[in-house]
């Protein structure tokens, strides 16, 4: 049976795979599956935080988390300030983490604003995050899962914005498929925005 749903408690775990898996070449992709899981944890349980998965008869193959922007980046707050000792300990042996640390770290501490070129200081609502586990992709798993999300936001905005790195063309293309807008190109990410009602 093939379903998109609101994520569970003991989902969180194969999400951290899934995201250890498709986003090792990313910041937080460079950390343990354990420090995966607590950032997670600290989306789970805001009802302004969209977070859903795709399950199938093997089990999560992939996720969404989005939604009210202030609300997620206060869920990033909280992990990096109740996870000090596992972040610190994690950053000291994974030094091509330690400048982009500082700057969260930073960021957290003087809450900085966003950059006025994004349209994190303009819009509201985002998808932060979207995952496919490698052997369920090319089976429509992202499509559905988008569709899913929308249906959720219509309920909260009449848009929605997203970030992608300029060099995935596979992901740029399937935004543009699904209805999402180019809107700005900075820094080597794309940002789109979607409206939904």
């Amino acid at each position: 049976m093939n379903t998109v749903r609101i994520v569970k408690e003991n989902d969180l775990a194969q999400i951290a795979k899934i995201h250890k898996q498709q986003f090792a070449d990313h910041y937080l992709g460079n950390f343990s599956e354990k420090l995966l899981l607590r950032f997670y944890e600290s989306f789970y349980n805001d009802k302004d935080i969209i977070f859903i998965v795709y399950e199938d008869q093997i089990g999560i193959r992939g996720f969404i988390v989005g939604g009210n922007l202030h609300k997620i980046n206060n869920a990033s707050s909280y992990f990096i300030k109740n996870n000090i000792p596992l972040y610190g300990a994690e950053i000291i042996i994974r030094p091509k983490t330690w400048l982009k640390s500082i700057k969260k770290l930073v960021n957290v501490v003087f809450k900085k604003k966003p950059n006025p070129v994004s349209l994190d200081a303009v819009m509201d609502y985002t998808l932060l995050s979207i995952a496919v586990s490698k052997d369920a992709q090319g089976l429509g798993v992202a499509s559905k899962m988008i569709d899913k999300f929308d249906e959720i936001m219509k309920e909260k905005s009449d848009d929605y914005f997203l970030s992608v790195h300029d060099t995935n063309d596979r992901a740029l293309g399937f935004y543009y498929k699904k209805g999402f807008t180019k809107e700005r190109h900075f820094d080597g990410e794309v940002q789109f925005v979607k409206k939904i009602r």
